[in-house]
């Protein structure tokens, strides 16, 4: 990283350097010529390059375009980024969110301050940048501050979210589901039950709304670890709200423009009806004890860990199957076949309308951005690393390592495949080293694919991990317009999110606000009717709440300008992702 004046001297300086060679002076570039890349979590980036990794060395081999990293605490990216910008000091490179936060995206590019990539690019100058690109092209027309250029080569993602739950819990229950039927009214006594009633009221993995709160109303109240010392709850997510967006999903759309209706006009999830319904509900599942009642407070870690514990039956988390497990191999000293046997993974369950799935993004989340200020020299080296990167050799050596190395090819009547050389991290339980354990320098892929590395099959569980992220491509979900901007919501849309949060936050904690519970006699599919019976107090601050966002955040101008903005936009259909999480480029 440079100051937009230090930089003159470093072109000078790069200009010298350039005079040397032709003088004769070669050798390796110095450290005037290495680029400076930024984002979250590099640091393991930069001490694998401090202590010159294998990774490391492979890369130098293959691609040559030495670097040092600069990074920020988890989730402060954004913050640090805009302080850079402020200051005249953009990195080289830097992972942003560009038009997800479209701000400083636009003042970045209203200040020229990063390059317009697209016209350095073609089917033969940087090809593999190119190509992928041309994957993205509906940001053109929907990102209007960009002025039909691409300032941005958006990195690989894949839906990466989905639910757990303790099958064991589950299979508890069911050993004494006919006394939870007599105590919920089902039948008169135990000697009611049959194997028709077993099979119509068994406890399951929850396929809709009602299913997950009868689920988490048993978790809560039926002892399912029969030990009646403890205390279960239901549910809890693994963060914050964007953990829980499967649920306002379920009820229409979490902190999206949607078109619910079909009428072709869009306005803001926050003040819909299905929004309304899903706090309805949460607000139910925190009042009646059956949601984690520190589910808004906690950090992430302490949420795992009150799955991991024992203290929650179903948690929203990311696919980290091995991390989840080891709790269970800790607590109760199963293996970790044992444990991906027991706790299983789930698509999010469905609303009343058949709506569900994960909130995510068209199969990128952040982009790869380059400093406008950079010498020719250093352009060309960034825009040499962007388009190695991007290749299938560049990914492959960032999620399985060095083929000798880390692994080796195996060819037999099975077929063809990659084993470990890695070895076990634990031989008793029965877990894997893995690559970002042995070479930090693998986190490198945050710059061409984030979730790569879910797809390396030689990892524990490797089958179900993978199988799960399969599984998620069904469920992903993304605005129909995705990065639609215009002046209007480019000003106002994070603050009319950040209002809806606070605001759900305090509804769905506030027990005036709570619906009678429903018959639990009845089947869950009569349920639905039962959390829309709000009572006057809701509908109250509803309505003032919804009456707020339209005028003073601003959610009818952005509805009335998005609306018009939909007209020069293109409706995004997500790029084409292979069954090794890899962007199809043919």
């Amino acid at each position: 990283m440079k100051k937009f004046t230090v930089k003159l001297i470093a072109l000078a300086l790069t200009l010298c350097c350039c005079l040397g060679a032709l003088a004769g002076c070669g050798g390796a570039t110095d450290d005037v010529g290495k680029l400076t890349l930024f984002y979250s979590d590099l640091s393991g980036v930069n001490t694998a390059i401090k202590r010159k990794s294998d990774l490391y060395k492979k890369y130098m081999e293959v691609c040559g375009v030495d670097f040092t990293c600069l990074t920020a605490g988890g989730g402060q990216a954004e913050t640090k980024l805009q302080q850079y910008f402020n200051t005249g000091e953009l990195p080289d490179l830097f992972i942003s969110r560009t038009a997800e936060k479209p701000v400083l995206f636009k003042k970045m590019i209203d200040a020229g301050a990063i390059l317009p990539i697209s016209d350095y690019v073609s089917e033969t100058q940087y090809p593999n940048i190119y190509k992928h690109l041309s994957k993205y092209e509906f940001l053109k027309s929907n990102i209007d501050f960009m002025g039909g250029k691409t300032y941005m080569i958006p990195t690989t993602w894949t839906q990466e979210h989905t639910m757990f739950i303790r099958k064991d819990w589950l299979d508890n229950l069911n050993a004494k589901l006919a006394s939870i039927l007599v105590a919920d009214g089902v039948i008169a006594s135990e000697a009611d039950m049959t194997d028709e009633i077993y099979e119509e009221y068994k406890f399951g993995i929850p396929k809709d709304l009602m299913e997950f709160y009868r689920v988490c109303r048993a978790f809560s109240i039926y002892d399912p670890d029969n030990d009646p010392n403890t205390t279960t709850y239901g549910y809890t997510s693994s963060k914050d709200m964007y953990s829980d967006n499967w649920l306002y999903v379920a009820g229409g759309g979490y902190r999206v423009m949607e078109d619910n209706d079909g009428d072709g006009k869009y306005e803001f999830s926050g003040i819909s009806e299905g929004n309304k319904y899903s706090v309805s509900l949460i607000n139910s599942m925190l009042a009646n004890g059956y949601m984690d009642p520190s589910w808004v407070t906690n950090e992430s870690n302490n949420k795992i860990a009150a799955f991991g514990n024992g203290n929650v039956g179903i948690i929203e988390n990311q696919v980290m199957l091995n991390t989840v497990l080891s709790y269970f191999v800790t607590q109760k000293n199963w293996t970790y076949a044992e444990a991906a046997e027991n706790i299983v993974m789930f698509a999010p369950p469905a609303g009343e309308d058949g709506s569900y799935g994960i909130q995510g993004h068209p199969n990128f989340w952040t982009s790869v951005c380059i400093s406008s200020s950079l010498s020719e020299s250093k352009r060309n080296a960034a825009l040499k690393f962007m388009d190695w990167i991007l290749t299938d050799e560049a990914v492959d050596l960032l999620t399985y390592g060095i083929e000798g190395v880390h692994y080796k090819t195996v060819t037999d009547e099975n077929g063809t495949r990659r084993e470990s050389l890695l070895g076990y991290e634990d031989e008793k339980h029965g877990i894997y080293k893995t690559l970002d354990g042995v070479d930090t320098f693998s986190g490198l892929r945050l710059f061409t694919n984030i979730t790569s590395g879910y797809y390396n099959e030689m990892q524990t569980n490797g089958d179900k991990v993978i199988a799960a992220m399969e599984n998620a491509k069904t469920y992903n979900r993304y605005p129909d317009y995705y990065m639609l901007t215009e002046d209007t919501y480019t000003e106002h849309f994070d603050g009319l999110c950040d209002k809806m949060i606070g605001e759900f936050t305090l509804m769905e904690r506030n027990a005036a606000f709570t619906c009678a519970q429903p018959d639990f006699s009845k089947k869950p599919s009569e349920w639905w009717g039962a959390f829309r019976n709000y009572n006057a107090a809701y509908n109250e601050a509803w309505n003032a709440y919804v009456g707020t966002m339209k005028s003073t955040y601003k959610a009818q101008a952005i509805a009335d300008a998005y609306n018009e903005a939909v007209k020069h936009g293109v409706k995004t259909a997500a790029p084409a992702i292979d069954g090794f999480g890899r962007l199809v480029l043919d």
